[in-house]
């Protein structure tokens, strides 16, 4: 019998692809688009799904995108009864109208043996104008909160006035949010304006986003009177009902008042007090007497207060893995208590002493979470890791002292 090799080689080779598809990666994409027809800059979001028999990590990309603003939320992998699954979000605001094609998603999948390359057919959809006020945001719900340090009632000639507006939106970038203007009404008062920190920030939810753009500003008052902070509105376009909404804070009222003692008429009492060595040694001795007391109960309360913050941490950590708001609100009331000093239900005031803008952003979620019922959730754990990091540095900065000029702050 003739043996061709020729006729065997080819049989191997055959028999080798056959195990090789054998064991090729079952990968199933599924994709789903939010809506067909959109206004310009309103977001459009496009949900797609993959699913494996391996385990694989994964990079997003978006090409032909020039025509849009975008943003991209990747998820990790979950691997439930042997199928590993992955979900990304990808937010779209078209900006010009027409028929548009969406960019293309280019997914690089990669797996412990191969990477592979996919693409999706892009999907078309109509974008209109909106007539009825194209100068206003696109969102499904804003909302509009302002904190105040200190809060309304009397305030002395030089105190500084610490203002946080913040703004969320709901299924908006925040790059879209159009800026507002936080004006006060000053009849009669010397008012010195400074600019703190501004930001823009994306925070995700479940199916969608939010886009929180916050604003710090800092008011000097330099005389006596009543300084009133009108309500502040911001107008948008809800796209579900087609009708414009406009959000609202209250007004706030400072009566301004001049401050009865300072520290100069207790040092000439001090002054007046001495007229002898006698008194002086007194004095000197009362005072190493005071400093030892001071030093021994420091050391104590010290001691105490680190335990204190430590079990607040610890109750706001269990509070963030329960997802429990209502826990997480008492947390933060009783750092209050602990750190500031102050004995105050209300979270914003607190979140305000931190000077910190990202809690502040993150506490005003909450409190929406909690008080306005609008379900749009919290992050937990951008919450925890915040709170954990202003409990670790708990002494209270003086960001405003140091920003600006004393003889600026203080003129009298």
């Amino acid at each position: 019998m003739v043996v061709n090799i020729k006729n065997i080689i080819l049989s191997l080779i055959f028999l080798l692809s056959l195990s090789c598809s054998a064991f090729a990666m079952d990968i199933n994409i599924d994709s789903k688009l939010s809506k067909q027809e959109a206004y310009t800059y309103e977001q459009i979001t496009q949900e797609t799904t993959i699913k494996t028999s391996e385990y694989f990590t994964y990079k997003v990309n978006l090409l032909n995108a020039d025509n849009f603003i975008y943003q991209i939320n990747n998820k990790e992998v979950i691997n439930k009864n042997g199928a590993y699954t992955a979900k990304f979000m990808v937010f779209l605001y078209a900006k010009n109208i027409g028929k548009q094609l969406l960019p293309i998603i280019d997914i690089t999948l990669i797996t412990n043996v191969k990477s592979y390359n996919l693409k999706n057919t892009p999907e078309e959809v109509n974008v209109i104008k909106q007539t009825i006020n194209d100068d206003i945001p696109i969102a499904d719900n804003i909302e509009i909160l302002s904190g105040e340090q200190p809060s309304e009632g009397e305030v002395y000639i030089g105190e500084p006035i610490k203002r946080t507006i913040v703004i969320k939106a709901l299924n908006l970038n925040a790059e879209l949010i159009k800026p507002f203007n936080a004006t006060i009404r000053q009849d009669g008062m010397d008012i010195k304006q400074y600019e703190g920190s501004s930001n823009n920030k994306t925070s995700y939810v479940e199916d969608g986003l939010y886009g929180i753009k916050s604003l710090t500003m800092f008011y000097i008052p330099r005389n006596k009177g009543e300084l009133i902070f009108p309500e502040l509105s911001y107008k948008w376009f809800n796209p579900n009902d087609k009708q414009i909404h406009i959000s609202k804070t209250k007004e706030l009222k400072y009566q301004v008042i001049e401050e009865e003692k300072t520290t100069l008429d207790y040092i000439d009492k001090i002054k007046t007090n001495i007229k002898s060595p006698d008194n002086i040694y007194r004095l000197c001795a009362s005072l190493i007497f005071i400093i030892v007391i001071f030093i021994s109960r420091y050391k104590r309360k010290h001691i105490s207060k680190k335990q204190h913050i430590n079990d607040v941490v610890s109750d706001m950590r269990t509070a963030c893995n329960k997802y429990d708001a209502k826990q997480a609100e008492n947390a933060i009331i009783q750092i209050g208590k602990i750190i500031y000093n102050i004995d105050s239900k209300d979270i914003m005031q607190i979140a305000n002493l931190t000077k910190d803008d990202e809690f502040v952003a993150s506490v005003s979620e909450l409190s929406a979470y909690i008080y306005n019922n609008d379900g749009a959730g919290w992050n937990a754990d951008e919450m925890f890791s915040l709170f954990k990091n202003i409990c670790n540095n708990n002494q209270a900065d003086n960001k405003i002292k140091k920003r600006y000029n004393p003889e600026e702050l203080y003129p009298y």
